[in-house]
This record gives C-alpha cells, structure tokens and sequence, in this order.
C-alpha cells in the first residue's frame, strides 16, 4: 500500500529534490507556522467570555448596593436595556433541562447552560473543522493542518480546565459565580479538549496507514523523535 503524488511515491522518493520542492510548496500553501492562530482565537473566547460575565458580577453589584442604600434604580436607555438583557438571560438560565437528556448525555441542568455549551461546541468545531486543507498529500510534506489546528486548540483549553479544578478559583473571583456551579464548564471544558485531542490525533494514524500500512504505522509510533499525536491526549 503506497500513495503517490506527481508521480514520486510519499515513502520511497522523501529524499529527492522534487518531493523537497513540493514540501515548500505544501508549506507555502498552509505553513505550520500559522497554525497557532487557532490556539489564540480559543483563548480569546474564553477570555471574553469571563470579560462578559465579569461585566454582568460588576453591574450586579452596583445596582444592588444603590439599592441597600435606599437610592433609586438607575434610569435610562442603557440601564433598562441592560435590565431587559438580564432578564431574559436569567429566564434562559433558570429553564430545566429536560431531566432525560441531564440523566441519559450529562448535558447541563440548564437551558442556558445548554445553550452555552452548544454555541461553544459549535464555535470550537468551525474553526477547527472549517479550514482546509486537513491533510497535505504526502505525510513527509509537514504535520495534517487539522492535526495541528485540532491539537493547538485542545492544548488552549488546558488553562481553563486547571483554573475550574479548583474550589478557589479566579474565575470564580472574577464573576462571582460558585465553583459548585461552574463544575459542569468543568466538565464540558475537559471534554472539548479531549474531543480536539482525538481529531488531533486521527491524521497521523490516518495517514500513516494509508501511505505504508501498518509497519509504517508501528515504525512511526516507535520512533523515538515521533510525539505528533500523543501530547494533547496525555494532557
């Protein structure tokens, strides 16, 4: 079992001057080098995620010690609008989840914490999923992109999980949110990285197999320099 690309086999020809030329061409096309991209916009999420939620702790706050202290509601188009969006957040927030799906999937006790981990599941999958190429036509040309895309955003991830372990937390300072009630993003959080773990991984068994089988396989995974799979996983 061999693939071949413009006529130069991906394992036989590695060390000719054409697959060197198309190995720059392969990086040109999508260089690794640029992959990092994926790592920093699962940061940026995170990170506006926790800006958002600390906005809604100070605003909580604020309206509440104006009340303690015998002042009226602020008025105004912003603090209405404000109020009207609390609303509504809080009427998502406090809807049960249907009691099957918590019991049977583990999905969140919450419509709201639902809705949440739906839109992240589907923000992280684009970006993850969306860009081409996933695979460069030979393995000898450099890493699967989606290899690399997938296995920098789940080691993004890993921050967040480590900061939610705990039942002292800064994300629970900065939001006001108990850790008992963040240990469902926990788990969601931990999830998602071992979900890109995985997407992160399949490429380079992929495509190990498919250029020279499984002792291509064995002899990658056997070499003592090859660690392209394994690290997202063991995190």
């Amino acid at each position: 079992m061999t693939v071949s690309y413009k006529g130069l086999d991906c394992l036989a020809d590695k060390e000719t001057a054409a697959f060197m030329m198309y190995h720059k061409e392969s990086q040109a096309k999508v260089a690794w080098m640029d992959q990092p991209h994926y790592g920093k916009v699962t940061v940026y999420f995170g990170v506006a995620t926790i800006f958002l939620a600390l906005l809604k702790h100070v605003w909580f706050r604020y309206t509440d010690r104006r009340y303690a202290s015998g002042h009226r509601s602020p008025s105004g188009l912003l603090p209405s609008l404000l109020y009207v969006i609390t609303g509504y957040c809080r009427f998502f927030g406090y809807i049960p989840t249907p009691k099957f799906l918590v019991k049977v999937f583990s999905f969140p006790s919450s419509i709201g914490n639902l809705l949440f981990a739906i839109s992240t599941s589907v923000y992280l999958l684009c970006y993850c999923l969306i860009p081409h190429f996933w695979y460069r036509a030979c393995r000898g040309f450099g890493s699967p992109p989606l290899a690399v895309r997938a296995g920098i955003m789940s080691t993004a991830l890993t921050p967040f999980i480590f900061v939610l372990a705990g039942k002292s937390n800064t994300i629970s300072m900065l939001t006001g949110i108990g850790y008992e009630k963040l240990n469902w993003l926990h788990q969601f959080v931990s999830l998602a990285s071992c979900v890109l773990a995985i997407i992160h991984t399949i490429p380079f068994i992929q495509q190990a197999l498919a250029e020279g089988g499984t002792s291509n396989l064995a002899n990658a995974f056997t070499d003592n320099i090859y660690i392209n799979g394994i690290p997202p996983l063991v995190l």
